[in-house]
């Protein structure tokens, strides 16, 4: 790497929806290609790792990142998808510039911590993390759609599918 070459961050994007506050249709949960809409208010995001963030909270994000840089979008449900998991679907861009470039789902197994009994020890285990990482292509601001789908459980305490969602995000890149 050149002296006056930046080297390339990673980003996160971490994003709560309030499970409990969305509609749940009757019968049929629907397609990921229809998306029910949901309001700004029922999600919140938290960006992290950037040199300046203008703005962050419900949906109208300005960051200030280099092209080639990574963002990587986290999603669950205020549970921390305990009661009713949330998991990230697609990023669609609906309009204005395509800041965001190559964007797939990833799951990487790391070694985790959790409390041991006593709670004042921790034991390691391996998880796996699930996230969307895209790159940074471009400035400007263009609109995305996060498409989601919400789960509750059944009488058996097995995951069902509830419906699909999307939720709109405005990103402005500088």
């Amino acid at each position: 790497m050149s002296q006056t070459e930046i080297p390339k961050r990673t980003i996160d994007f971490r994003v709560t929806i309030d499970a409990t506050s969305l509609p749940h249709p009757q019968d049929d949960p629907g397609a990921a290609a229809e998306p029910t809409s949901i309001a700004q208010e029922q999600g919140y995001i938290v960006v992290t790792a950037s040199r300046e963030i203008m703005s962050q909270g419900a949906g109208d994000i300005a960051f200030a990142a280099d092209v080639g840089d990574t963002l990587r979008f986290f999603i669950s449900s205020g549970s921390n998808n305990f009661e009713q998991p949330v998991l990230l679907e697609d990023i669609r861009h609906t309009e204005g510039d395509e800041i965001l470039g190559d964007c797939a789902i990833q799951v990487v197994e790391r070694e985790a911590i959790a409390p041991d009994s006593d709670a004042l020890s921790t034991h390691l285990f391996t998880r796996q993390f699930e996230f969307f990482e895209c790159t940074v292509g471009g400035d400007g601001t263009g609109s995305y759609d996060l498409i989601f789908a919400l789960y509750d459980q059944d009488e058996d305490a097995q995951p069902r599918l509830v419906s699909h969602y999307r939720w709109a995000l405005r990103l402005t890149k500088s």
